[in-house]
């Protein structure tokens, strides 16, 4: 399959809205500097060999219960891409680029994303350090970032003494957004034998608009069609699957009628990137079923 963006809103991460940007390589002296990349690289190193427990460490006692409560994800590789310093130095802001595998609908996708992280120094050493967002991300915003809801004076102080933070966790967020657009089911079944049909279900509930396209199958006989090919937000079509006896005869004559092996259609949703396998079944005639032994 194609390879799977992970959101190209998630992309942007690496530069968010708000952030003053001129600094990213602004120069430490080198023992701060060459001490912030060995403990952000040991950081990391437990994303990549799957020892969490080795970053514990590393987390600043305010942030631990941060750190503990966050999802964990394994990754394949990571290294440093841009360091943010701050506050003569005592502060930084890491973006690390990651590759890992995002598995979406049992399907597996080599997938390249990256993680800002925020760290200090307290006590002589650089600790990572838990951040509150004020942006979170969506494909619908130019920026690929809206600002997070301040419906009241305690969330209006948080977001504005919090600086615009990329999530600590994109792929879970990427999950939440994904899992917003989907399909009823991923298996339909037709009669391989006479002429039938199925349908099923595409539903968005993102606040905005997405495209859907299916490849073109060459199969005698079968017709694919969806109602809509783009839905506004909170809508949903219905994706009708035919097969034509009629047609399949003219096409291959006696074939039309014999047993059938499972195809599949590759459902593809943009701006996500998502791809749904769905798979199209041909059942045969009920007195050859009948033959068939019972298990």
């Amino acid at each position: 399959m194609k390879l799977l963006r992970l959101c190209p809103f998630l992309i942007a991460c690496v530069l968010a809205p708000g952030q003053d940007n001129s600094d990213l390589f602004e120069k430490a002296p080198a023992p701060i500097d060459d001490a912030l990349r060995a403990r952000v690289n040991q950081f990391y190193n437990a994303y990549t060999t799957g020892k969490f427990r080795e970053a514990y460490p590393l987390v600043a006692e305010d942030s631990q219960d941060a750190f503990l409560a966050g999802s964990k994800d394994v990754m394949k590789s990571c290294e440093i891409l841009k360091i943010r310093y701050s506050d003569n130095f005592t502060s930084a802001d890491v973006v690390e680029g990651c590759k890992g595998e995002w598995v979406y609908h049992g399907v597996k996708t080599p997938t390249s994303f990256p993680l800002t992280s925020h760290w200090k120094i307290i006590d002589g050493q650089w600790f990572w350090h838990y951040v509150k967002p004020s942006m979170i991300p969506s494909p619908f915003s130019p920026t690929g970032f809206i600002a997070v809801p301040t419906d009241t004076p305690a969330a209006a102080d948080a977001a504005a003494k919090s600086r615009p933070a990329i999530p600590a966790n994109p792929m879970e967020a990427a999950r939440g957004i994904l899992s917003k657009v989907r399909v009823d089911k991923t298996t339909v079944k037709l009669r391989g034998y006479e002429t039938s049909k199925d349908e099923l279900q595409v539903i968005n509930e993102m606040p905005g608009e997405i495209s859907l396209s299916i490849d073109p199958i060459p199969f005698p006989g079968l017709k694919i069609t969806p109602g809509k090919t783009r839905l506004e937000a909170n809508e949903k079509t219905t994706i009708v699957f035919e097969y034509r006896l009629d047609d399949a005869s003219i096409e291959c004559g006696e074939c039309a009628k014999r047993v059938k092996s499972t195809l599949t259609a590759q459902l593809h949703i943009q701006p996500t990137g998502q791809l749904f396998p769905i798979s199209i079944t041909f059942g045969i005639p009920p007195e050859l079923e009948k033959q068939i032994p019972k298990q």
